[in-house]
């Protein structure tokens, strides 16, 4: 048995090399090479599939080395790198140039040099125009090739060309900052800051960094109170009002109550469910003259039917009854013409049982729900809050500066950090940044400041219908 099983191994790996050697013939010497290795790996002591596979594998560096070249003299260099690429990936699989043969070693090294000049015209023409983020943009399209170790040094160069020509670009404007241009200032030195030089704006004296709430909400401890105003106090932090750069301290005002109220009773529940109900009657009856034969009557065949019914199972269980209420309204001055304002309104009214009935036709099972307490719904409600608090925030912000009919260059650089694009704004800003506005809206907008953690509630009760229509001075959030 075991000398059938080498002859049948040695067949399959004389069938491999053929398909090989098949391959090879018809020119497709990737196919070849693929083949000729599976044949040699599963038998290490067959030459013959060794030394065809490398010559497969040096046929089809040949080929691809020659489209290299062909694309590279005529100018495609895309084409080229895309080609090299492939080639970089079977090198790598084959364990490296030293596969190949030394005539074929020393064409991929001299090819590999002239696409040095490839790389190095990657983004030259934007560049020349003075754009660093397209010829940026340019590279990052060819990271997959550019990442290859064999092209390095080459890619190293061009974004060291890069980062220089960003850097001259950010030199020059800094010239165009003044004292009162602060927005400006700030988003220029995101600008320098992508390519690594630090530029310090001006600080703009009138902007919040701080915010100062008086006032308090009835029907909550102090402690309550003070956290209800921190709260209020990080809405704003995550909101386009807030700069950590700013002098100033907006002052507002909070006023308002939350009301609870809880009552307990027990009641009678009814679960409804369905009983199937099962019967049994006799088909007939069989006699011997007037007199029944029960030995007979034994033998009559019987029916069975079921009938489904609708039933109502009760119970008793102990409910308890939450009403909850919070309307408040919160005032800041914040350089605005007007008050920034919002109210702050939900009613919930939310039921708790608590039993130990089980009846598991009408999928009835013990139950120990309990009501939030009044602290925990309201923070449940405040955090439900969080993200439209600061949509309406910013909304009041992009309504005030960036809905002007002109801009000054300090105006247009706050509506575009602040994700907005006027048209009037667009036009400044992109003329500033020398065409290059559409690029560098990921430089200008980072990722705004985090909300505070908060923790998920533990009741999840029905959204009442909004008790007033929105309105845009003084919105309501629900």
């Amino acid at each position: 048995m075991r000398g059938t099983g080498i002859a049948l191994a040695l067949a399959l790996c004389g069938c491999a090399t053929s398909a090989a050697q098949r391959a090879f013939d018809d020119g497709d010497y990737g196919a070849a090479a693929t083949r000729a290795d599976e044949a040699a790996r599963a038998n290490p002591g067959d030459a013959d599939a060794r030394a065809l596979r490398d010559r497969a594998r040096d046929r089809e560096a040949e080929t691809q080395l020659a489209q290299v070249a062909s694309f590279r003299s005529s100018g495609h260099g895309d084409a080229a790198l895309g080609i090299l690429d492939r080639l970089l990936k079977e090198l790598a699989a084959w364990g490296g140039a030293d596969a190949l043969s030394p005539p074929r070693r020393a064409a991929f090294e001299d090819e590999l040099r002239a696409m040095g000049e490839v790389v190095k015209a990657i983004g030259a023409a934007s560049l020349s125009a003075g754009h660093p983020l397209a010829a940026e943009a340019e590279a990052h399209r060819l990271n997959p090739v550019l990442t290859h170790a064999e092209l390095a040094s080459a890619r190293a160069d061009l974004l060291a060309r890069i980062k220089g020509a960003g850097q001259d670009v950010c030199q020059r404007m800094q010239q165009t900052v003044s004292p009162e241009m602060a927005q400006w200032g700030l988003a220029l030195s995101r600008y320098c800051a992508h390519f690594e030089v630090t530029f310090a704006p001006p600080a703009p004296t009138r902007a919040p960094s701080a915010f100062a709430l008086e006032g308090t909400v009835t029907g909550l401890t102090a402690d309550q109170a003070a956290s209800f105003r921190e709260r209020v106090q990080s809405w704003l932090k995550a909101s386009l009002w807030y700069d950590s750069r700013g002098a100033a301290t907006a002052r507002g005002k909070l006023a308002g109550r939350i009301e609870t109220s809880f009552q307990h009773q027990t009641v009678t529940l009814h679960a409804p469910y369905e009983d199937t109900i099962t019967s049994h009657a006799n088909e007939g009856s069989l006699a011997v003259g007037d007199i029944p034969n029960p030995i007979t009557q034994l033998l009559v065949p019987q029916t069975t039917s079921t009938t489904n019914m609708d039933r109502v199972f009760t119970y008793d269980a102990e409910e308890s009854r939450g009403h909850y209420g919070l309307d408040a309204k919160v005032s800041f001055d914040l350089g605005a013409p007007q008050p920034v304002a919002f109210e702050l309104r939900h009613v919930d009214n939310i039921k708790a049982y608590d039993h130990d009935v089980t009846f598991e036709k009408a999928g009835i099972s013990p139950t120990h729900d309990h009501l939030p307490s009044s602290a925990t719904w309201l923070e449940s409600q405040l955090d439900r809050m969080s993200t439209r608090v600061v949509a309406t925030l910013n909304r009041r912000y992009a309504a005030l500066y960036c809905a002007q009919p002109a801009y000054s260059l300090d105006d247009a650089a706050r509506c575009l950090m602040a994700g907005q694009k006027p048209a009037a704004a667009w036009k400044l800003m992109d003329d500033a940044l020398g065409g290059e506005a559409e690029r560098a809206l990921p430089i200008l907008r980072p990722p705004p400041p985090a909300l505070a953690a908060t923790k998920p509630a533990r009741a999840k009760p029905p959204r009442p219908a909004q008790t007033r229509p929105q309105d845009a001075e003084d919105p309501v959030i629900d």
